[in-house]
């Protein structure tokens, strides 16, 4: 797959854009399709060099996208559902269809 990714800790000279291993979910975890993705504070903490981030690390913590694959113990989503992730919200948000965006967050966040 591409995408934007660091190896090393620093400012913005060191993000590169390329191949990146295709990753395989786990037990409980869940592949997202990506389909849109934004970088907020977080990205920018976690590249200068936040203690304990295992590298080589793609930025962008903000996302939307389509669940792709779940590993196993995964009961609270489905490949096919569109998903939203932010780094604060658990569970994985998703969205209404034709919902405005009022009321329309993760109930946890």
């Amino acid at each position: 797959m591409k995408a934007v990714f660091f190896d090393k800790h620093g400012g913005p000279d060191v993000l590169r854009y390329g191949d990146f291993e295709d990753p395989v979910p786990g037990a409980g975890e869940v592949l997202v399709d990506v389909k849109a993705s934004s970088l907020n504070h977080l990205d920018l903490f976690v590249r200068r060099g936040l203690p304990g981030m295992r590298l080589p690390h793609i930025t962008g913590s903000d996302a939307a996208g389509i669940v792709a694959a779940a590993g196993d113990g995964v009961t609270d989503v489905r490949p096919g559902e569109r998903v939203l992730i932010h780094p604060t919200s658990s569970p994985v948000h998703r969205p209404k269809k034709n919902s405005s965006s009022a009321g329309n967050s993760a109930p946890t966040y």
